[in-house]
């Protein structure tokens, strides 16, 4: 259903009522994410991870909050190893291979973990957070079967 044809959750606030001609106006171009560029941006992260491009996109779009934060969770753990795994190739005193490996092996939380690796190459302390969430949340739903049927609270108009 095209944006503005529905009437509930088609606002600014997800969930909320605007009636199609009460809705407030979009926020100016400079003001909101740029689709095209997010999208194109999502197909080069999709790439240097080796993941089709439409990937995040089918992501993005998933049909209940539980198979999201699984699906996100999946793809900041492959962005965050590769970008620990492009760290470590960059010292040429360090066997590529058996990093990748080592890489491979890294709980994603805790002391020795992919995030604190990530923190130190530099990842700032609002992202690592963010996919430190992700992945409590993940860890929540993945162990829970019965969150199998939440139903997502509307990321954008369908």
């Amino acid at each position: 259903m095209p944006l503005g044809e529905s009437e509930v959750g088609a606002g600014i606030i997800p969930g909320k009522i605007f009636p199609h001609d009460k809705r407030p106006a979009p926020p100016a171009k400079a003001e909101r994410p740029d689709f095209a560029w997010m999208m194109e941006e999502s197909k080069h992260l999709a790439s240097l991870i080796h993941v089709p491009p439409k990937t995040i996109y089918d992501i993005f779009k998933s049909s209940s909050d539980w198979e999201f934060i699984l699906k996100i969770d999946a793809l900041l753990e492959a962005a965050a190893r590769k970008v620990v795994k492009v760290a470590f190739a960059a010292n040429d005193k360090m066997d590529p291979d058996d990093m990748e490996e080592f890489v491979d092996t890294l709980p994603m939380r805790g002391r020795t973990s992919l995030l604190k690796l990530l923190e130190a190459t530099g990842c700032g302390k609002e992202e690592s957070h963010l996919i430190d969430c992700v992945r409590i949340l993940r860890n929540g739903f993945a162990h829970d079967i019965t969150q199998i049927e939440l139903h997502p609270v509307p990321r954008t108009p369908s």
